[in-house]
């Protein structure tokens, strides 16, 4: 259960239809999916983004960086910055952003240990997911690939 004191850092994939949304267990180790927010309507964001944290208390926002293949930040990469920059200044929130080139296709990737053979039968893992909308864990892509965003950061900022 987590105590008023307890923080969480917010992972986010920002995206130009939906935003996913991950939050990391207090300790700041483990970065789990969390949900989908619609980018639209923009100025309702923060309210949502709250909401959806359901009395968690944000230590940070992760935001991931959709840079090019060479690591360049373009016009993708400035909208990100705009958003979450915005989001950040409105929630009076640290802001940090990890490289996100990766992240979709982690996401999208089949499962290779998630799979698994059982009466003569290719079956999937429980926690492969399946094919409507979501993902290895169940949860929707968006979401997956904001905890992989925020797992990249927690990685890197142990302790």
């Amino acid at each position: 259960m987590t105590t008023a004191t307890e923080s969480h850092w917010v992972g986010l994939d920002i995206g130009t239809v939906r935003h996913g949304v991950a939050v990391a267990d207090p300790a700041g180790r483990l970065a789990l999916p969390l949900c989908v927010l619609a980018a639209q309507p923009a100025s309702t964001l923060a309210v949502r983004l709250l909401a959806a944290l359901a009395g968690r208390t944000a230590r940070a926002l992760v935001c991931g960086l959709p840079l090019d293949q060479y690591g360049n930040a373009g016009p993708a990469a400035q909208a990100v910055r705009h958003i979450a920059t915005s989001l950040a200044g409105e929630l009076k929130l640290e802001l940090h952003f990890v490289d996100e080139r990766y992240t979709t296709s982690a996401v999208q990737r089949p499962p290779e240990a998630g799979q698994h053979r059982q009466a003569g039968r290719r079956q999937q893992h429980p926690a492969a997911g399946n094919s409507r909308g979501k993902g290895r864990s169940g949860a929707p892509p968006d979401a997956q690939a904001a905890a992989l965003i925020l797992q990249a950061f927690l990685d890197t900022h142990a302790g």
